[in-house]
């Protein structure tokens, strides 16, 4: 296939001079295939896709079990937490899959997804609690 260098109109191999300007025709190559690491980061894309879409499922629950449940100054506490702990799952799925080169399998990345969740969960009950306890300490 070769193309005008000027107005880009294609035209078949055998042509020399394009038909409406009279410039000369290149040869038109077809573009390489991608490289390895090209396709490497194409698929880890999917897998951080995943974790999105996984953690965006749970940013919903959450946030339609607050909604029920609280008010007031605490319903703003409560929907940052949720929304930084989906934050959080997403770079830990990030960072636990960069070197993998297949994507990782829906089921992987919905568990590490769900683990990191409850994991920051859990640390923040636990500083909660902690606060909690050294104020009455405090206090008394």
């Amino acid at each position: 296939m070769k193309k005008c260098s000027w107005c880009g109109k294609d035209y078949p191999n055998e042509a020399t001079i394009c038909a409406v300007d009279g410039y000369d025709l290149t040869e038109v190559t077809p573009p390489a295939p991608p490289l390895p690491e090209e396709a490497a980061t194409v698929q880890q894309c999917s897998t951080v896709v995943r974790a999105t879409i996984v953690s965006g499922a749970i940013l919903l629950f959450g946030l339609m079990r607050i909604a029920v449940s609280a008010n007031g100054p605490a319903l703003l506490m409560m929907v940052a937490s949720v929304l930084v702990g989906c934050l959080l799952a997403i770079g830990v799925v990030a960072l636990c899959s960069r070197r993998s080169v297949p994507p990782w399998p829906w089921l992987r990345v919905i568990v590490v997804t769900f683990i990191s969740y409850v994991g920051f969960g859990l640390l923040c009950l636990a500083l909660a609690l902690g606060l909690r306890i050294m104020a009455r300490a405090f206090h008394q």
